[in-house]
């Protein structure tokens, strides 16, 4: 693969994401984070994944806009319906999924960690924030509900009304993530976590994670992609 590596720890496995220089969504990069998906759900031996930024400052910046103001209008919406598609996938990924915030989280990469079962993040260093009250953009149904699951409405309401950004500690102040820790144990306790959770059955593990996720999905999966396709056809036409 040309921008992740696959690191296997013992039960784990470390999913390293490495594109541009602040790891954000292009079509071909999630499209690779997709296949890479579709592997370690193959892999038997794999009992749960981390994901991480192999860029010391970032987690991942979102989505790249330059790369998106590029293409034609039939490749935007095919990325942006495929870029949901990948957080859905994540969402609803039937084996344990644990997040190392490694740094900043914006936006898409924001809305990917919160698809994860389990979030950690650096004590000293990265902001999370969903920015489209400052850029202008519409939030897509599934993407309010997830994060509603994940913070609640109110807290939600106040990160996306204002585009505040976020340390590591007012995160898990707010319940977004599930604790906070210096750079150099970071991923090793995010990977020793996910080795206890590969413990449990498998097969209990993905039914009560499908039950748990049923709702989000399946806006994800109905009502997502039109939103989408509306939305694209107003910015490219003027509005």
């Amino acid at each position: 693969m040309e921008w992740i590596e696959l690191k296997k720890e013992g039960p784990a496995t470390i999913v390293i994401m490495n594109h541009a220089s602040d790891n954000t969504f292009s079509g071909p990069f999630t499209d690779e984070i997709m296949s890479a998906l579709d592997a370690l759900e193959a892999d038997l031996e794999v009992r749960a994944v981390v994901f991480t930024g192999g860029v010391d400052k970032y987690f991942s910046n979102g989505l790249n806009l330059g790369w998106i103001a590029s293409q034609p209008r039939e490749e935007v919406v095919r990325f942006l319906i495929n870029f949901n598609g990948m957080l859905r996938r994540v969402l609803i990924f039937p084996k344990p999924v644990v997040a190392a915030i490694n740094g900043h989280a914006f936006a898409g990469g924001f809305f990917l960690a919160c698809c994860m079962d389990f979030r950690f993040m650096r004590r000293d260093r990265g902001w999370m924030c969903v920015p489209e009250v400052d850029l202008g953009l519409t939030l897509p149904p599934g993407t309010v509900a997830l994060l509603e699951s994940v913070m609640g409405a109110g807290k939600l309401n106040e990160l996306a009304l204002t585009g505040k950004r976020i340390t590591g500690p007012e995160a898990k102040e707010m319940g977004v993530v599930h604790e906070v820790y210096d750079r150099d144990e970071l991923l090793d306790k995010a990977v020793g976590f996910a080795k206890q959770v590969a413990l449990k059955r498998p097969e209990n593990y993905a039914k009560v994670k499908a039950a748990l996720r049923a709702r989000v999905a399946r806006i994800m999966e109905q009502e997502d992609a039109e939103m989408i396709r509306q939305e694209v056809r107003k910015t490219l036409d003027g509005k």
